[in-house]
């Protein structure tokens, strides 16, 4: 699907209601310079239509800190979740790149206080469904603050994912992924949001049993 046609749908959906708000995430839409972070597997492959997801997240008002590795992430589960949405053909039109809207509520006065109270809004992405199912994940704070009961958010906010960004889970790693095909650009991206695996039980296991017996050799 040509950029233009995906630009199109998104003018189009971003007419949301007065208490709802749009975040457009991308990372096709900046030129094609090769500063774009393509969405990368662990192990360096793009992400595919039917294979992943990506989803907006807030852990203010209650809802904690934001998990700083990948087994936080899973154990968080929906924690925080505002709006999820799986990767698919109009959303990923070449393996490694987005472009897709997520869709959450923007609570604003009178009802806007201790839910979405000015903080930072974070982005997940995985290769399942969601956290529970995914084997890789990784985290960015994408720095867009949420709104509060005196001031909401505006009802549509954008972000690219660029070489800058501020990776919490995961790693940005160098790659080539060719973009030619995406809005009829010959580009390619330089760059990678790599996710992060998440540890096997049996390794997660064998590292706390590690841990307990370095704990109770120093107790003695």
């Amino acid at each position: 699907m040509k950029l233009t046609t995906l630009a199109l749908v998104s003018l189009a959906a971003l007419a949301t209601a007065a208490n709802g708000a749009s975040l457009q995430v991308d990372n096709i839409t900046s030129g094609f310079d090769g500063n774009d972070l393509a969405l990368l597997d662990n192990a360096g492959n793009g992400l595919a239509a039917g294979g992943g997801f990506v989803a907006v997240y807030d852990f203010g008002a209650g809802a904690g800190a934001p998990p700083s590795d990948v087994a936080a992430l899973v154990a968080n589960g929906a924690n925080g979740l505002l709006a999820s949405i799986g990767l698919v053909g109009g959303n990923a039109p070449v393996p490694g790149a987005l472009f897709t809207l997520l869709d959450f509520a923007n609570p604003g006065p009178p009802n806007g206080a201790g839910a979405l109270d000015g903080t930072d809004l974070y982005l997940m992405v995985g290769n399942g469904s969601g956290a529970a199912d995914s084997t890789e994940l990784a985290l960015i704070n994408t720095g867009l603050r949420t709104g509060n009961s005196d001031s909401p958010i505006p009802s549509s906010l954008a972000y690219s994912l660029r070489s800058g960004a501020n990776v919490i889970v995961g790693s940005i790693v160098g790659t080539t992924v060719d973009w030619a095909g995406v809005g009829g650009a010959d580009g390619h991206s330089t760059a990678g949001l790599q996710l992060a695996a998440v540890p096997e039980p049996t390794s997660s296991m064998l590292l706390g049993l590690a841990g307990l017996a370095f704990f109770i050799r120093r107790k003695r």
